[in-house]
Order: C-alpha cells, then structure tokens, then sequence
C-alpha cells in the first residue's frame, strides 16, 4: 500500500534512511536517558493524598510476613481488600519498604524505572506488529518500522499525560499493570512469530520455544490482573490483535487463546470474595465524603464520565491545563447537551 503511489515511495525512502540510524542500542538509550531527564526534578517529591492512607499507615506494606501467609492479612481490617486484589502491587511498596523505609527517593526511582520499562516494551511491540503476517504483506518493515517504534517509545515516555502515574507514589498501581499488560501481549505475540516463522528441522524447536513465551504470556497476564483490575481487558485485547494481525486455521487460534481468556476469572472472582461493591474496591475508597469527594449517584456519575472520557482524549493530543484534582461538573441528565454530544463523539471513536 506504501509502495502504491510516487508519494508513498518517497515516504518509504524518508523513513528507510532515518530509521536505519536507530538501530535497537541508540533507540533503547535514547529512550532511558529521555524518561530520566523528564522525571529527574521528582525524586524528592513528598508523598501525596491517599500515599499517606495506603502505605505510611498500612501495616501489610511494612510487614513481608503478610505476604508469605496472606490469610493473615484479614487480621487489618480495610487494608485486606486492597491487598488482596492488587497483591503485586502492594508487594512492590512492601519491597520499598524493606530498603529504604519510607524514605520517597526509593519509591520514585522504582516508579520511573517501571515508567521507562514500558516505554522499552511498547519500542519492542511495534517492532514485533511490524513482523505480524498482516504487516508483512505491505512490505513496511525495516527502517520505517523502527522509526514508528522509536518515535512511539519516545511519545509514550515523555508525554505529560504520564505524569501522575510516575510521581504520585500510589499510582504506581497504574504503571504496574501496564508494565505486565504490555509484558503480556509482547510475549504473545514474541511466541506466535517465533512457533510459526520455522520450518524444516528447527520446526519443532521453534514451536517450543513458542509454547515457553505462551506460558510466560500467561503468567503475565496473571501478575496483570493482581496488580490492578483493569487488566480485565487484556484477553480481550490479546484475541482482536491475534484476529487482525495473524492468520491460520480458527479452531486452533481459538484454542491458543483459551488459557488467557480464562485469566479473566482472576478479577471478578477476587472481587466477590472480597464481599464489597466492586467500584469500592477498585476505587480504593470506603467513604468518599470522608476524603472530601462529593458523592454522587450512578446515573449521575455514568453520564458525567462520558464528558470526563473525552477530556481524557483531549488530553492525549492537547495535554494542557492538567490537574492533579479537578473541579469536575457533574451532569444529571443524558440529554444535556455537551453529554450528547460526547456520547456521540465516543461512538464514533469506537
């Protein structure tokens, strides 16, 4: 398709010749030293809001034993349903803990490096879409390839958008799940290229060596799923890409994706053993007028957060005027008009 015309020759070109001069070893380095540079002036920021709540005053991020046994959890009270449903979350601040105590420097460092990780895995995915059977046939790979994945690590790592959930301390909760949920889907698709792409007699080397990234695949997505709760959607995610970017036989497409899309029990199953409402739990937050939010009704806040949703897209490409608390309006009714005009606009996007 690039090839098709004069002016997609002449892009292919552009992109051959700058792409070939960041190769794997600039991209990566140039990559970590621009998430350390972004986020160099935030080692000493104190912790904030609700840093103090889940990790100064909660026992189980100041005791590895809670880990070891978590049944004895249950003996904090209010603590036990976060930590029971973002286990690796917690485990990580627990870590921190053990080395530094709540000294903030530590918990900022571990925070920027999962930052930068994810920016490294988001370099390899589009490296590895660009090898997909879908990508191939357009002939884009090469230069232009990692040109995109460089210029995608390089936005994802230093766009404004990341900043809470780099140096809110708590928010780690955010990087976390992304750092497995991308984990994830790079391992998939790693073990999909690496058990199809053989033939002859390393066939069968190729499709173990597959299997061994499958399974890490889905120890990933379990990790995801223990961190934070939206990893809900990875399986999801994982069978439209397997859908659009490969190809072969359904029935054993179907069959590969099995074992991922049952880690979707994880999250719902965590949440009815809990016994409290599920937005409870997954906002971390028992009384939301005891932490100074203005408690608002379902209705309410479902049709507030279609105006909120498209703030959000605003920010990913105009990320302006950003704020750590916003004095958000809540909308009562559907058929305000501002509400209907992004409830259309979403479904559009989707």
């Amino acid at each position: 398709m690039l090839q098709g015309s004069g002016g997609g020759k002449e892009v292919m070109k552009v992109s051959e010749r700058y792409g070939g001069r960041f190769g794997p070893g600039i991209a990566i380095l140039s990559i970590i030293l621009l998430g350390v540079l972004a986020y160099a002036n935030t080692f000493h920021s104190p912790f904030q809001w609700d840093d103090k709540y889940f990790l100064e005053e909660n026992p189980i991020v100041k005791d590895l034993g809670y880990f070891g046994e978590p049944s004895l959890a249950e003996q904090v009270g209010q603590y036990y349903d976060g930590f029971k449903s973002r286990y690796i979350g917690y485990l990580s601040f627990a870590l921190n803990y053990r080395a530094g105590g709540f000294s903030v420097v530590g918990y900022h460092v571990v925070n920027l490096c999962i930052h930068v990780v994810n920016a490294l895995l988001v370099y390899v995915f589009v490296v590895l879409t660009f090898r997909t059977p879908y990508m191939v046939r357009f002939g884009a790979w090469g230069g232009t390839g990692r040109l995109v994945a460089f210029l995608s690590s390089l936005l994802f790592v230093t766009h404004p958008v990341q900043t809470e959930a780099v140096t809110y301390v708590f928010q780690r909760l955010a990087s976390l799940v992304t750092l497995f949920y991308l984990l994830s889907v790079v391992l998939y698709v790693k073990g999909r290229l690496v058990g199809d792409g053989a033939a002859g007699g390393r066939e069968g080397l190729a499709r173990a060596k597959g299997y061994i990234y499958y399974g890490a695949s889905v120890v990933s997505a379990v990790l995801a799923m223990k961190s934070k709760e939206n990893a809900f959607t990875l399986p999801v995610v994982v069978a439209f890409y397997e859908g659009v970017f490969f190809t072969g036989a359904w029935r054993r497409r179907v069959m590969r994706l099995v074992p991922l899309l049952l880690t979707m029990l994880i999250v719902p199953v965590t949440l009815i053993g809990i016994g409290r409402p599920a937005g409870e739990v997954i906002n971390q937050i028992k009384d939301p007028a005891s932490l100074g939010y203005q408690a608002i009704s379902k209705g309410d806040y479902l049709v507030t957060e279609f105006r909120v949703m498209v703030t959000y897209i605003r920010l990913l490409f105009l990320p302006v005027g950003q704020n750590i608390d916003y004095d958000y309006p809540v909308y009562h009714a559907f058929f305000t008009p501002v509400v209907v005009v992004s409830f259309l606009f979403l479904g559009v996007v989707f």
